[in-house]
């Protein structure tokens, strides 16, 4: 979530990408629930290569 931050990534730009919603992105980031493997995947790269 940091690394998110610092970026400027939103949970706007998080779910378009990963086709989920901004609350799914946010109970993730607060450990709430969990992703499918894809999604995490998919998450982490947007990311890292923003």
């Amino acid at each position: 979530m940091l690394k998110r931050k610092r970026k400027k990534i939103t949970h706007q730009m998080l779910a378009e990408v990963l086709d989920c919603t901004q609350a799914h992105i946010s109970l993730y980031e607060n450990r709430k629930t969990n992703m499918s493997v894809e999604k995490e995947r998919l998450y982490q790269n947007y990311i890292l290569n923003y």
